[in-house]
């Protein structure tokens, strides 16, 4: 069933042929925060996912996510990097799996212990499925490169 953020989402795609996200990472904004959620807004913005992959401060994410919806009326999608990165105060979460990781925590054991956190919490789930290629600085090996004849 799709919730009515990604409903937002789909049909801004079908309407315009793509939308724009930003992501605000709560470690590398504060006092400008609303003014450049403004101005995103101003600008198209389709939503604002908020995350980081260093994320360690659930009293720093609600914070801005809270700052966020109190500054425009875009819908607050999370970005986890785990189930630290959620809170009860956005609208949605992306419901991440990293597809070709070789760690079972990013393919599924996060998101075990993240579900009842979302669920009680009420947050409109979208699933969201994605591979990491090439990347020095990787949160996991990427298999597929590593095995040419994946390819054909």
């Amino acid at each position: 069933m799709t919730g009515t953020v990604e409903a937002a989402l789909i049909d801004g795609i079908k309407e315009k042929g793509c939308i724009h996200l930003a992501l605000i990472d709560p470690e590398k904004f504060s006092n400008n925060l609303p003014e450049i959620v403004n101005d995103l807004e101003e600008h198209g913005t389709s939503a604002i996912m908020v995350g980081g992959s260093t994320l360690k401060s659930p009293t720093l994410l609600d914070r801005t996510v809270k700052t966020i919806r109190d500054s425009c009326s875009l819908p607050t999608i999370l970005f986890p990097n785990g189930p630290v990165g959620i809170s009860r105060f956005a609208h949605a979460i992306f419901f991440m799996s990293l597809l070709n990781s070789s760690s079972t925590r990013y393919l599924i054991e996060s998101q075990v212990i993240g579900a009842s956190v979302v669920r009680r919490f009420n947050l409109e789930p979208i699933p969201l499925g994605y591979m990491v290629y090439h990347s020095q600085r990787s949160i996991s090996r990427p298999t597929m490169l590593s095995r040419p004849s994946i390819w054909g």
